[in-house]
């Protein structure tokens, strides 16, 4: 029996006598009559409308019939790999966001500057920031010729495999670049975060590279007098190198043994106080001042390591060498994960999982027993001497 495309019924309203019911694409739709002469001539007037309605979509373009019989088998095998939400519709809608947001996208590097300025308004870390203006800036100027909404998941591919640099470096980028994507889309810049299917490459984690007890003899005793400070302070306190280059003397107290890291300074961006061992007063010493920066700039800390470097004749340098090593020699010392994790500002679990067990026992006894051999500089004027 064929289904009436619109149907008359008389019906119980408190106002109307009859209701008419028809449905017009997806959508089931209804009107009331007072009287049965007026529902019948919409009645009539709608069945015309929807058979024309319905020839119109009945004639297809040989273009279109070939969509249909694409998405036909598109679907089929969509579902063979378990994907049974594919359709014409789902295909269309998804197309139509894109072209909305290529309407309304802007310039890559347009984006990035508002991304930029975004995380300055949040007080992000200076480290942080850092990584966007380095490593995602980058990415942004490699797409500067593309609206955000146009960069495509080859893209994302295609420039993390060309960049020469190990896993890790890989995948530090591509967080940054997810995280860059996704905040566009957030914005309505793009239809989709592109990087959010990229494989990241499996890394295998590395141990710490740390330096021997007497190459840190030699090293500190060769250090010339603008780094000297700066360096024991890494490798005895376990500060990172970026707080140690926001470090103010003000913050340094000899006399009561402690280095304040506030909490804008620190990369977990909570302060903390670390406890100075008795060798680092002594290296500290000489050096003191009631305030201004410990450390140098970075261009004076390169070329004075590197002269300190060729007098300890210490060929490779391991990633972070100074803090790693703190942490490893004062596991051995202490044997107490809670406080030494406390000291360097990190988790417990990732101290045990990093630096337990680097160094043979004892020998974080005799690496926190290093004390300066030489004079004290002659251009380096005592505390005492000028609070006198």
């Amino acid at each position: 029996m064929k289904k009436e495309l619109v149907t008359i019924k008389p019906c119980r309203h408190p106002r109307y006598k009859v209701r008419v019911t028809y449905r017009q694409g997806r959508d089931y739709k209804q009107r009331y009559f007072l009287t049965k002469a007026d529902a019948k001539e919409f009645a009539n007037e709608k069945k015309v409308e929807l058979l024309n309605e319905g020839r119109r979509h009945g004639e297809f373009t040989e273009a279109e019939r070939a969509a249909v019989i694409l998405s036909r088998d598109m679907a089929d095998e969509y579902r063979a790999q378990g994907i049974a939400d594919f359709s014409i519709e789902s295909a269309l809608r998804h197309y139509a966001a894109h072209l909305e947001a290529r309407r309304v996208s802007v310039p890559t590097l347009t984006a990035y500057d508002e991304f930029h300025a975004a995380k300055v308004r949040e007080n992000r870390s200076q480290r942080y920031l850092q990584d966007v203006e380095g490593r995602l800036q980058k990415f942004a100027t490699a797409q500067k010729k593309k609206l955000v909404a146009e960069i495509t998941e080859a893209d994302v591919e295609r420039y993390l495999s060309g960049l020469k640099v190990g896993g890790v470096t890989v995948a530090n980028h591509h967080r940054l670049i997810s995280v860059f994507l996704s905040w566009s889309v957030e914005r309505g810049y793009a239809s989709m975060n592109a990087a959010a299917r990229y494989t990241v490459p499996t890394v295998t984690a590395e141990e710490p590279g740390i330096l021997s007890v007497k190459q840190v003899q030699r090293l500190l005793d060769a250090a010339p007098v603008e780094i000297a400070a700066p360096l024991a302070i890494g490798f005895f306190g376990g500060l990172r190198a970026a707080e140690i280059a926001r470090l103010d003397w003000r913050n340094v107290d000899v006399e009561h043994g402690c280095i304040t890291v506030s909490a804008k300074n620190a990369k977990t961006r909570r302060r903390r106080v670390v406890t100075m061992p008795d060798n680092l007063k002594q290296w500290l010493a000489p050096h003191v001042r009631l305030e201004g920066p410990v450390a140098p700039s970075a261009q004076i800390w390169r070329d004075r390591l590197e002269v300190a470097r060729t007098a300890a004749e210490i060929t490779e340098w391991p990633h972070n060498a100074a803090r790693h090593s703190c942490a490893s020699y004062a596991y051995d010392l202490h044997q107490n994960a809670a406080m030494v994790a406390a000291q360097l500002g990190h988790d417990v679990a990732v101290l045990e999982t990093h630096y337990k067990g680097l160094v043979k026992p004892g020998e974080g006894a005799k690496y926190f027993a290093i004390l300066p051999t030489a004079k004290q500089p002659s251009n380096i004027i005592s505390l005492k001497g000028v609070a006198a």
